[in-house]
């Protein structure tokens, strides 16, 4: 928290500050120069950059300020500076207060001739880590402590690493970066590893705030004035941009707002999930598996939930943890801790505890034994914005119905129409095998079968079906046997065969019988010659000569 007297607070809060003015001090880094700018200074925004959220994202501050005129005499465009911008706010009573904000390193100054200002920018010591990662000079296995300390102190950074969690964890080896991989995603590595919210406070020193501690501290109240200041604006880390963390605290999978669970996940009810994916401090399942539960009790289902500010009278930094007055959902104080803060007062972002305390066994175990009725309703949830802007346009809705319950009367006639026709296809099939059973009486079963076929690839001829009276034309051969008998007869247009397990045993082509071979009981008629069996002797056979 800012260090502020009790005085300014109230002063604040009732709005009794008679006047407010900043200082800048500019420092040459190659000289040790120190420049005081006390007048002259315009518009002066802090701000958090685009990585300024929470886990597993690092928070980059920034700051620009203008000063009045062309300075570039005073200031290189190509030097390298330091800013300290110092509020000093007035009372009625003629005392002041001065609050010191925390180091900046300017990247730009540039005049602008328009304006006639001086605009300087420049981002806070986080920006030291938009650089490619280089592996450190350090002696492996060690522990993530000594890991994050040796990390932070190669890149010129102090942290304090009194509050990181899991720092006696062992890492084997070095971890496996792929090359190109910027210092700025192992610093969210590491704030993914530490279920941490990672910033740089007024010290210019890295803090740590646990998921633990954002939850559980001490609260700090904070004054009547920004209580009121609060605004909620969501319940899912999408409004905090971290909806697809790695090693961190998800929502939302693929958009859709219902979890699952595996050996490397556990989740509650949809909402909470911590997922431990690829991260090079972890290399394989077995250690993922292993630190889960560890992970898993620091946080016992955290929840987050989005607020914005609109009071100008915010008077906290990134990192604190304040009590909001009477906006949990029991109007309970909430504990909170600032994620974000611009003085300009566009707004900044905070989260609030909500949760259940769950072990990682009875977690998996209540989202296993969930019904399809309450995974419907996760569904429903997940739908209710879209349904509500659907109930904006009543009149169209109520139109639509009208026309869907017509439709489903077309539907049910249609079907009530198809159910007849059939009806009368199936008369007029057995119609037709009546006429024609008494030429084909033995096989009227599979003819039957067959006529049922030829209705379906002639449909629409009716007529011409009364026409069939004295035999059948197949396109190809006519298989007639018992089903799932080996033996078959096939019937074609230049043979006829005699099947035994779909082999040809005996073939008809062509007036010539082809076999393997043949049995003949009494007798063999050859031309005009007959053989047959000697009706005295049945191992003798008798030539008869020519048969007249």
């Amino acid at each position: 928290m800012l260090n502020v007297s009790k005085k300014l607070v109230e002063a604040y809060a009732s709005q009794t500050v008679k006047t407010l003015r900043h200082q800048a001090s500019i420092s040459n880094r190659e000289t040790g120069e120190v420049q005081i700018i006390a007048a002259g200074i315009n518009l002066i925004v802090e701000d958090i950059g685009i990585d300024g959220n929470p886990i597993g994202k690092f928070p980059i501050g920034s700051i620009r300020f203008d000063l009045v005129g062309d300075v570039t005499h005073r200031f290189s465009v190509n030097g390298l500076y330091d800013v300290v911008i110092t509020d000093i706010y007035e009372f009625d009573d003629g005392e002041n207060e001065s609050v010191v904000g925390k180091r900046y390193q300017i990247t730009s100054i540039e005049f602008d001739k328009g304006s006639k200002t001086t605009t300087f920018e420049g981002y806070d010591i986080a920006n030291k880590l938009n650089v490619e990662y280089i592996n450190i000079d350090i002696e492996y296995p060690t522990t993530f402590k000594s890991f994050v300390k040796s990390f932070y102190e190669f890149h010129g950074i102090d942290a304090d690493l009194s509050n990181l969690f899991m720092s006696d964890f062992l890492i084997e080896s070095k971890p496996a970066y792929d090359s190109g991989t910027s210092a700025l995603q192992v610093a969210r590595d590491i704030g993914k590893f530490a279920l941490s919210v990672q910033f740089v406070n007024s010290m210019n020193v890295i803090k740590f705030v646990r998921a633990s501690e954002i939850t559980n501290a001490d609260s700090i109240h904070n004054f009547d004035g920004s209580v009121k200041a609060f605004q909620q604006s969501g319940d899912n880390f999408m409004s905090l941009g971290i909806n697809t963390l790695v090693l961190g605290l998800i929502t939302d999978i693929d958009s859709e707002n219902v979890s699952h669970s595996d050996d490397l996940m556990v989740s509650y009810d949809g909402v909470v999930e911590l997922r431990l994916d690829d991260i090079p401090f972890i290399w394989n399942d077995d250690l993922k598996r292993e630190v889960i539960n560890t992970m898993f009790d620091e946080i016992k289902g955290f929840k987050y939930k989005a607020f914005t500010l609109e009071d100008k009278m915010f008077m906290y930094e990134i990192g604190d943890t304040i009590s909001q007055s009477g906006l949990a959902e029991d109007n309970s104080n909430s504990r909170l801790v600032v994620l974000g803060n611009t003085t300009t007062k566009q707004g900044s972002i905070i989260t609030k505890y909500s949760a259940d305390s769950q072990t990682v066994e009875e977690t998996e175990n209540k989202w296993s034994k969930l019904s399809e009725k309450r995974r419907t309703e996760i569904l429903v949830n997940k739908l209710d914005g879209r349904i509500k802007a659907i109930a904006e346009k009543t009149s169209i809705i109520d139109e639509l119905g009208e026309k869907l319950q017509e439709q489903s009367g077309i539907i049910s006639l249609t079907d009530s129409n198809l159910q007849i026709e059939i009806a009368d296809r199936i008369k007029q099939g057995e119609d037709l095998i009546s006429q024609t059973s008494t030429l084909i009486d033995q096989t009227t079963e599979s003819i039957r079968l067959e006529i049922t076929k030829m209705e379906e690839n002639v449909d629409g001829l009716n007529e011409e079906m009364s026409q069939v009276k004295t035999y059948f034309e197949f396109s190809e051969a006519l298989t007639i046997g018992k089903v799932d008998s080996p033996y078959k007869l096939i019937l074609g247009s230049e043979s006829m065969k005699f099947m035994n397990n779909n082999q040809v045993q005996t073939e008809i082509s062509r007036q010539q019988l082809f076999t393997t071979k043949v049995t003949i009981r009494e007798s063999l008629n050859v031309g005009n010659h007959i053989i047959e069996k000697s009706p005295f002797d049945s191992n003798r056979t008798l030539w008869r000569g020519v048969k007249t």
